[in-house]
């Protein structure tokens, strides 16, 4: 349910059909806002968080049309191997793999669907810029799993438990 609210909210998120989300259109400005560029990814390692790869990221974006899928390359570069599918799962139920999915009902935001009100302090505690936007893909996928390894497990994610 929470899904469908959010995907009413959002104009970039068609209403899906049973068990087949619509493609979500990407365009240049989000694959030049997602990717991340060697001088980010620099800036990052000095703080110690890791890049996903930008070529897979950007092939991904533009021709994967389904579109949980095609944010893969960034849950593979945060999540241990065993939790990709189940960090999937919660990404399709919180947003249906759009980045900036908002929930009209809180200020629930991005593909993981960060809590605005807990934004900051989880940059801080993640280590990530406290510039850093909480629509930005890349970091919002980032600080879900620091949340899942360093700050609980999936918990942030029960109320939507029921999806995934």
């Amino acid at each position: 349910l929470l899904s469908l609210l959010i995907a009413a909210a959002s104009p970039a998120v068609a209403a899906p059909t049973e068990g087949n989300p619509q493609p979500i259109a990407i365009d240049a400005d989000l694959v030049a806002y997602t990717t991340v560029d060697s001088e980010h990814c620099s800036q990052l390692a000095d703080l110690g968080i890791e890049c996903p790869d930008p070529t897979a990221l950007t092939e991904s974006l533009l021709t994967n049309d389904d579109p949980v899928e095609r944010w893969r390359p960034v849950v593979e570069t945060y999540f241990e191997p065993e939790d990709v599918d189940l960090a999937m799962a919660i990404l399709a139920c919180e947003s249906m793999g759009d980045p900036e999915a908002a929930n009209p009902y809180s200020s629930a935001r991005g593909l993981f669907q960060h809590l605005g009100s807990e934004w900051d302090r989880r940059l801080g505690l993640s280590g990530w810029p406290d510039d850093t936007s909480i629509f930005d893909p890349v970091a919002n996928t980032a600080i879900a799993a620091y949340l899942v390894y360093e700050g609980g497990g999936w918990g942030n994610w029960n109320a939507s438990g029921q999806c995934w």
